[in-house]
């Protein structure tokens, strides 16, 4: 490759054929190429040949993310960067997570929060003694901290619920020790049913559960969907979606089930959303099958206008002639 070639590539160019070719690096000395690499592509270059360290100018303007990715397999670098003071508490917590030998070089201590200490003891929980958030640290935060520390579970006990949620969620074998379920709030409840459903039988909050909550949980564990008893809250096209990802709840789905009833009666037994089918669409099922009169809501019925009506009652004398009276009256009443 020539000189000229040389002179005229940019950064990544550089770095690129450097890697493909490492007698250039004598040209870079010769034509002082190095200069014209920029920090995140030293990350790159020096991840694959560390030996050109001595090169690289620039550690001072590397990013936090590009530092730490060169620190962890290489942590002789560390003395490069000379800018540790200014480092914030969550990039020490995120550096000593993973280099925790450099701990005497931090100077941040006293500004670490419950998010740094989590961080720092789910990896290393040699530096327990340091913290004092113990008592601080949300649920969450204790379950990042507990899934691989379980050393730390008798200092979660010793923290209410919000311990005891943690613990839950990580470590299910001790839910027999724990006699408090009633104490849980609706938003502790879905934190919980969210990781580990299994403790749907425990749940006495789902009356509190927003529709919300209940997407989620529903697209995560179908199997919870006996428990709802909002589904008439949902929109159709949410119905929808959960049905796409799991054609089992079909059974709340107006348009799904009137597919199914119309090919097999038998699975209008399982149908459990009569009330959100529209009049129309529940006139043009009972004008084929009445056999579903009983299923039709009244609030329904009483949507339907005088033609429906004595449409069905030629159709099928003697079914729905009940039905007609009975809505004719409650209309009489609200009236």
């Amino acid at each position: 490759m020539s000189e000229k070639d040389l002179t005229k590539m940019k950064s990544k160019e550089l770095v690129d054929a450097l890697i493909a070719d490492n007698s250039l690096a004598y040209e870079f000395d010769k034509l002082d190429l190095w200069k014209k690499i920029y920090p995140y592509n030293w990350t790159i270059l020096l991840s694959l040949k560390p030996e050109y360290s001595e090169h690289c100018n620039k550690w001072n303007d590397f990013s936090f993310d590009n530092l730490l990715t060169l620190l962890i397999p290489y942590p002789q670098f560390f003395d490069k960067y000379d800018k540790w003071d200014n480092l914030s508490s969550t990039n020490w917590s995120r550096l000593l997570a993973s280099l925790p030998q450099f701990a005497d070089k931090c100077n941040s201590w006293n500004k670490f929060n419950p998010t740094n200490w989590s961080r720092l003891l789910a990896s290393q929980p040699q530096f327990a003694n340091r913290c004092p958030y113990w008592k601080d640290f949300t649920s969450s935060q204790w379950a990042n901290i507990l899934k691989s520390q379980l050393q730390f579970i008798k200092k979660a006990k010793t923290c209410g619920k919000k311990g005891w949620l943690a613990i839950l969620q990580t470590h299910p074998e001790y839910s027999e020790k724990y006699k408090h379920w009633d104490k849980f709030s609706a938003k502790d409840w879905f934190e919980l049913l969210s990781i580990r459903p299994r403790y749907a039988d425990k749940c006495t909050k789902w009356h509190l559960f927003k529709t919300a909550n209940w997407e989620r949980l529903l697209s995560k564990y179908p199997q919870l969907a006996d428990k709802c008893e909002i589904w008439h809250k949902f929109k159709l096209q949410t119905i929808a979606d959960l049905v796409h990802k799991s054609p089992q709840l079909w059974v709340y789905s107006p348009k799904e089930s009137l597919k199914r009833i119309k090919k097999n009666h038998a699975d209008g037994k399982q149908c459990k959303c009569w009330d959100r089918i529209t009049p129309s669409d529940f006139f043009n099922l009972l004008i084929k099958h009445p056999q579903f009169a009983d299923k039709c809501p009244d609030t329904t019925y009483d949507a339907f206008p005088k033609n429906k009506w004595d449409e069905l009652e030629a159709k099928h004398p003697g079914v729905f002639e009940d039905k007609h009276m009975l809505s004719t009256l409650r209309k009489l009443a609200r009236d």
